[in-house]
């Protein structure tokens, strides 16, 4: 339904596109038509259509593009209020997968159809041939722009998000790969006896640690009386020089205990300071993994990232029958929801202890064994 102010469009029912006309855009030339999907009945589109005409009369006369919106206005305002590396990430996201193929297009003439096609062709940086990036990659790409695009509407320089209508991507549940088993875990510990790096490997096995946790702790972080670590600080390497930032969320902000093996090969080595030193100051966290590389192949063992060793931590303490809730206490997720997407049960080990404990249904139970209450109906 075509009105002089605008079009109400129902393309399903109790669903309508509203759009106006607002003049042309000074990026491309087309004419500058905002529009938003509401869902209700056609009186209600009428009135959203009003509030959008409003709405539209607020939008800048010179528009901004996309690339000129995230490089100029987007970045400098997230630079502010979110952690170094963050921004780094959303800078590189930006520069890699959103600027080379929606950078030109103006603002207000994003539409779905447009962001979706673009979602669905993003490919790796540089791969030849070209290979498609995962659906983990593409879901942090598609976060990323929707954060921006959210953030443009709150600042009235669009009248909705078009992402919105894209259905954002939806990965696999992630597999732990290339973990140690406890006997490789114990040959890594017997082949950094002695090394510089030798507490932040215990730490990294036996806590779960991330590197820049590790690189982060002091000898004072460590309570050997109470036998646990405080994870207060992370060292980042940013830009040719190292920055010391707060963890990034609260539960990462944590005290958890040290198992007595680990304790058992800290305590001789106990000192004053970082707990890994060069040059009189805390080994910054790329040297720390190129040292960890160099060590792990001068002792010919089966290589796994330096990340992986707290992988390894999070899947033993899943093999051995740990609750969910406290493995993720001691990774210092966000929820038990984070640990149970990237750490499902990495080996038939639990599946299988779980089916021998149940108990044989055609034995007798021994005598006094409590009986079970019979089920409510309502169940």
């Amino acid at each position: 339904m075509r009105r002089e102010v605008g079009s109400i469009t129902q393309i399903a029912p109790g669903v309508f596109r509203i759009s106006v006309s607002v003049g042309y855009s000074t990026v491309t030339g087309r004419r500058r038509r905002p529009s938003q999907i509401v869902r209700g009945t056609e009186r209600e589109a009428e009135i959203a259509l009003a509030r959008l005409l409003l709405s539209a009369g607020k939008l800048p006369e010179n528009e901004v593009s996309l690339r000129q919106f995230l490089e100029e206005m987007y970045l400098p305002h997230v630079e502010k209020r979110r952690r170094a590396k963050t921004v780094d990430g959303y800078r590189s996201l930006i520069s890699h997968h959103i600027v080379p193929e929606l950078g030109n297009s103006a603002l207000t003439d994003l539409t779905p159809y447009q962001l979706s096609r673009w979602l669905d062709g993003l490919s790796k940086v540089g791969s030849d041939p070209v290979e498609p990036l995962s659906e983990q990659s593409r879901l942090h790409v598609y976060r990323c722009l929707f954060a921006a695009l959210r953030k443009a509407m709150q600042w009235g320089l669009i009248a909705d998000n078009p992402l919105q209508a894209v259905e954002p991507p939806k990965p696999g549940r992630h597999q732990p790969k290339d973990v140690l088993t406890v006997e490789e875990s114990a040959a890594y510990l017997r082949a950094f006896a002695g090394h510089p790096l030798e507490p932040l490997i215990a730490l990294a096995l036996g806590c779960g640690l991330r590197r820049s946790e590790l690189a982060g702790l002091l000898w004072s972080s460590l309570d050997f009386e109470a036998g646990t670590v405080t994870v207060t600080r992370g060292l980042h390497d940013h830009k040719g020089t190292v920055i010391e930032e707060k963890p990034k969320s609260a539960t990462s902000r944590r005290t958890i205990a040290v198992p007595a093996w680990a304790l058992e090969i800290l305590r001789p080595l106990r000192g004053i300071g970082p707990l890994v030193t060069l040059d009189g100051g805390p080994m910054r966290p790329g040297r720390i993994s190129a040292e960890y590389v160099r060590q792990v192949h001068a002792a010919g063992l089966r290589y796994v990232p330096l990340k992986n060793l707290r992988h390894t931590h999070a899947c033993l303490m899943l093999d051995a029958g740990v609750d969910l809730y406290t493995v993720s206490r001691r990774l210092g997720h966000s929820t038990t929801a984070v640990t149970e997407l990237h750490y499902v049960d990495p080996s038939d080990r639990a599946d299988r202890s779980a089916a021998e404990a149940l108990a044989d249904p055609r034995k007798p139970e021994p005598s006094g064994a409590k009986s079970h209450p019979e089920p409510s109906k309502s169940m």
